[in-house]
């Protein structure tokens, strides 16, 4: 796999769950097992919806970028970025017992696009100007 597949992958699928947190915050919701939802609750829901749009956005458009740091910041933030939904998730489970499908899908994803981030950040280590 190139960079650029690796950064169309993780835009395209990080923007899809947003446009679905934006669109279908309580569906997603109950799909990890959350119950009684309030409005200030689907609010953050839908703010981190729009928080995942931009950055798959941002992956999309890095997709022509050359070897750059710009280009290794993105990589950088993906990494950081998917180990934390990995933890995050793992915690709810480990802290609640809360182990829904959606928990391992999205750990499952995320620790894909994390090992990925990793590897393309290893192999970009050396950027000459």
């Amino acid at each position: 796999m190139h960079v650029k597949q690796f950064l169309s992958a993780a835009g395209a699928v990080t923007f899809l769950y947003g446009i679905g947190l934006v669109i279908l915050p309580d569906t997603l919701a109950e799909a990890h097992g959350a119950t009684n939802l309030n409005n200030f609750t689907l609010l953050i829901m839908r703010m981190f919806g729009g928080a995942l749009i931009a950055a798959g956005v941002m992956f999309w458009m890095a997709m022509p970028a050359r070897l750059s740091y710009g280009r290794r910041a993105i990589l950088a933030f993906s990494l950081i970025f998917d180990a934390s939904i990995v933890i995050l998730n793992l915690l709810e489970i480990g802290t609640n017992g809360n182990a829904r499908l959606m928990h391992w899908i999205d750990i499952g994803i995320a620790l894909l696009f994390a090992i990925g981030a990793a590897y393309f950040l290893t192999k970009e280590k050396d950027l000459k100007f």
